[in-house]
């Protein structure tokens, strides 16, 4: 008698003295009979580690979780880790089969993934699946949710530049400025990792340019530090303050030289930076543009200046700390503008 004439029953036993699962699907792959009547044994073989249904939640397969659930192999206990797995995978489709059989009865290892359904509206959001974020708030997460540091869905979005997330977001009803707990908003975060597209669609769509962190930061200056010409300027067209200054009393400028960037240095004096600008400590732009090590940096603010800048409430100088520096380039400039190489600081 052929393999293929044996009774159901006999295959199955057949079946049952194939201890590897890899030799069992390749037995099964010999024709489609042989396929049809043990194929659901290997997926109830493989009910215990869930391995079938954990590998089709992360790449999308959702037919294959749907053949599974039809064999019975997983139950809602499971379906908060398929659940997670799809929405950090953006796979919307698969996510949409699974909600509508969300359960309350999550198992003991749920809280730990953080499979709730308004903690897994991050996890796309983060990734950039917009789709995905889009089913989550229509089976009902709420965007307004924030981990310890008050740091929503949109925030991610935002971090990672991901502006058709944040759009979903904001038509869902997220609140566009809300600060975390530093006082930090999407905005910030936006500029700080220098997403024009993603900042550009928050400052249309209402975002406050103006507001300030805790340090008194407003994102003007981390649009400055990231370096994005182009973001820093839209901000500054858009009416972003470039005298703005932060707790300590720097402005925008002062950050622009120190780290060396000239181009943006330029920038923030075209739109009408003070040269001549202090912070709380008595130290002039061209002192944090020398203690940047940007000779060229330097050179824009000295002939920026209307006159240079004197010795501050301790007798020291430009001249003082390009030299403490060595910097030759920056002291010889100096001198060449006129200040004194006699000039000495004061005791304390």
């Amino acid at each position: 008698m052929q393999l293929l004439d044996l009774p159901h029953e006999l295959l199955l036993a057949i079946e049952k003295e194939i201890p590897s699962q890899r030799d069992l699907g390749l037995f099964l792959r010999v024709n489609r009979y042989l396929h049809s009547i043990l194929d659901p044994e290997l997926y109830r073989r493989d009910a215990d580690i869930q391995r079938f249904t954990l590998w089709a939640a992360r790449v999308g397969r959702l037919e294959t979780l749907k053949k599974a659930q039809s064999y019975g192999i997983y139950s809602n206990r499971a379906t908060g880790d398929l659940l997670c797995l799809s929405a950090e995978n953006g796979h919307a489709s698969v996510l949409k089969h699974l909600l509508p059989a969300r359960r309350c009865d999550w198992g003991p290892r749920m809280p730990e993934f953080g499979c709730h359904l308004d903690k897994l509206l991050v996890r796309p959001s983060r990734n950039g699946h917009h789709a995905a974020v889009k089913v989550l708030l229509e089976h009902g997460a709420d965007h307004s949710w924030a981990n310890v540091k008050g740091r929503t869905a949109l925030y991610h979005a935002a971090t990672n530049g991901f502006s058709s997330v944040i759009e979903v977001l904001l038509d869902g009803g997220a609140e566009i400025s809300a600060p975390d707990w530093h006082q930090w908003t999407p905005l910030h975060f936006a500029c700080k990792h220098g997403h024009v597209a993603a900042a550009r669609l928050l400052v249309n769509r209402g975002a406050d340019i103006s507001a300030k962190c805790n340090a008194g930061r407003s994102p003007i200056f981390n649009a400055v530090e990231s370096n994005n010409l182009e973001l820093a300027e839209f901000l500054l067209s858009k009416g972003c303050d470039p005298k703005s200054r932060e707790n300590l009393g720097s402005t925008p400028l002062h950050r622009a030289v120190e780290n060396g960037l000239y181009e943006m240095s330029k920038l923030l004096v075209r739109y009408g930076s003070q040269v001549d600008a202090e912070a709380d400590s008595k130290t002039t732009v061209l002192d944090w543009a020398i203690r940047g090590r940007d000779v060229r940096v330097a050179i824009f603010i000295l002939e920026a200046l209307a006159k240079m800048p004197p010795a501050n409430a301790l007798g020291s100088s430009p001249l003082h700390l390009a030299a403490a520096l060595g910097l030759p380039q920056a002291v010889k400039i100096l001198i060449d503008k006129g200040y004194d190489v006699n000039l000495k600081t004061l005791d304390r």
